[in-house]
């Protein structure tokens, strides 16, 4: 089975460290000139890639992540980019609020949308930083039954 990884500028790395990995997505840069990619890799890459000494990895090879996140709010049902996506619901969040859509009794809560993935880790979740959107893609697209390279693809 492969294994996906998500990360940035790992181009190098792969070259220099000679990991036989394939970039299958990568977004467009972002206002910061960051381009989110997912790798994939088999079995024996991935744990070949694993072994690298942290002394060994040097800053121009970019950064990755592997894992996803700990997120203990239940699961919603979202549309993100036109489509249904399942994410994690924020109780608190103003937009399961009644009281915000001004409802009558017996009127029911609109759909949450969002035009991409980015803004609803933005807007919804609270997150901007590029290192934290990677765990929660990585949860999200366990949920979703969804690769990385998948969730991206329909969602960003």
């Amino acid at each position: 089975m492969n294994k996906q990884i998500i990360g940035a500028n790992l181009d190098l790395a792969f070259t220099e460290l000679k990991i036989n990995a394939t970039k299958v997505h990568e977004t467009e840069k972002d206002w910061l000139g960051v381009a989110l990619q997912v790798w994939e890799m088999e079995d024996k890459e991935y744990q070949k890639f694993g072994l690298i000494e942290h002394d060994d990895w040097k800053q121009e090879y970019g950064w990755w992540r592997n894992s996803g996140c700990n997120h203990a709010g239940k699961n919603h049902e979202f549309i993100v980019k036109g489509q249904r996506m399942i994410g994690f619901e924020e109780d608190d969040h103003y937009l399961h609020d009644r009281e915000y859509y001004a409802l009558e009794d017996g009127e029911e809560l609109p759909q949450i949308e969002f035009g991409n993935l980015h803004e609803y880790f933005e807007n919804y979740i609270g997150i901007s930083k590029h290192e934290n959107y990677t765990y929660f893609v990585h949860s999200l697209a366990e949920i979703n039954n969804l690769t990385k390279a998948e969730i991206f693809k329909q969602y960003w």
